[in-house]
């Protein structure tokens, strides 16, 4: 749930897998949302980079009603129909156990990036900031629980061809001197 930022007042409830061994193997997961759900969603395949380790992943996220909650398996099935597979009835009534509800806060920006040959790249950076409750999500006063740094560079074309390696190696530059810069030590530089 969102409090503050672009989001505010939003709820997603998402669908990810990690490690996957290649971008055609994510492209076959089962995780399209229901019809009901198609333009509040956002799908994306994504090399996922890390200070010390990168994945390709999947995931779909669908826009619900801010605080709804989901009680059973059956619901969930509402959003992403395929994603249970055909043992989806088995599932259906199976109740919901919420571990955690999360609380952030979001703020990103949005631009372009000139690349050698002149032609324009895509990125967005963002800033997601977990808070223990919505109280502490809206004041900004506490520490905040967890946080997440986020730098995208799409791929020309709309993000539909190939990526502009002279602008993929600035942000990988910029990346690392964030890193030595802010990092904690725990994770930059890596142990391996």
């Amino acid at each position: 749930m969102f409090y503050i930022g672009p989001r505010n007042n939003t709820q997603t409830v998402d669908i990810k897998a990690g490690k996957i061994e290649t971008v055609e193997e994510a492209l076959e997961l089962p995780f399209g949302p229901s019809d009901k759900y198609i333009h509040p969603s956002f799908q994306k395949v994504e090399n996922d980079v890390h200070s010390c380790y990168t994945k390709i992943s999947r995931e779909t996220r669908v826009a619900t009603e801010f605080n709804q909650f989901f009680h059973t398996c059956g619901d969930l099935m509402e959003l992403f129909p395929l994603a249970f597979g055909s043992s989806s009835q088995h599932y259906r009534s199976m109740t919901v156990d919420y571990k955690k509800v999360e609380h952030w806060v979001s703020t990103s920006r949005m631009g372009f990036i000139s690349g050698s040959d002149g032609k324009l790249t895509k990125w967005k950076t963002d800033f997601t900031i977990e808070y223990k409750s919505p109280k502490d999500a809206e004041k900004g006063d506490k520490k905040p629980e967890s946080g997440e740094w986020s730098l995208r560079v799409y791929a020309l074309d709309d993000g539909l061809g190939e990526f502009d390696q002279s602008v993929l190696a600035e942000t990988d530059k910029l990346y690392k001197l964030l890193l030595e810069k802010f990092g904690d030590g725990k994770d930059y530089p890596c142990s391996n």
